[in-house]
């Protein structure tokens, strides 16, 4: 996590992870990520049983060992390896299916979903920076300038009316997050 190490250390920025597990039925009935709810629940155990630093271990490890859902891995990750992540990354494997199995965080990953949902979330990942004092100009200067260049829709960057949180739907450039963090901290 780039951004964290780099901006998080000075007290600046505060990363707070929630779920958005992509497991319910579209409009049309489809499911894009039948295991997101369950893999969810799995990073909470991680941090329940091994504490922050294992939920990024966690996090990280899961994401670079999850497969893609395709049409050739319409499930993703085989779930029976969520164990074998948790002792990769130094977690007590026996907590941990302890927790997992018991359904522990079903109803927190549950409340962050309809929390998202409420917030105007739509898909993953979706990033808020919430400012205390509105943005200035060199804010929205920026903003423009990057829908331009990067060829961003104005739907996935946007500022909300009150010019103090900065809405990021989808990966989008890490160049872009950069020029947007230096343009907030010369407001």
């Amino acid at each position: 996590m780039l951004f964290r190490s780099q901006y998080g250390p000075t007290g600046n920025v505060a990363w707070i992870y929630r779920h958005f597990p992509l497991d319910k039925p579209d409009a049309n009935g489809n499911i894009l990520h039948k295991n997101a709810g369950h893999e969810a629940q799995s990073m909470e155990c991680a941090a329940d049983v091994g504490g922050n630093d294992k939920f990024w271990a966690f996090e990280k490890k899961l994401y670079e060992t999850t497969p893609s859902v395709t049409g050739a891995t319409p499930n993703g990750l085989d779930q029976t390896q969520l164990p074998v992540i948790a002792k990769a990354v130094g977690i007590d494997v026996t907590a941990f299916n302890d927790c997992l199995g018991s359904g522990k965080f079903s109803d927190a990953v549950e409340k962050e979903y309809l929390t998202g949902v409420n917030a105007g979330v739509s898909g993953t990942p979706t990033s808020f920076i919430v400012l205390n004092k509105p943005a200035g100009q060199a804010l929205n200067n920026y903003i423009g300038e990057a829908l331009i260049s990067y060829k961003i829709p104005s739907q996935l960057l946007y500022v909300s009316s009150d010019m103090k949180t900065i809405a990021m739907s989808g990966a989008l450039p890490k160049e872009l997050i950069t020029g947007l963090i230096t343009a907030i901290q010369n407001n």
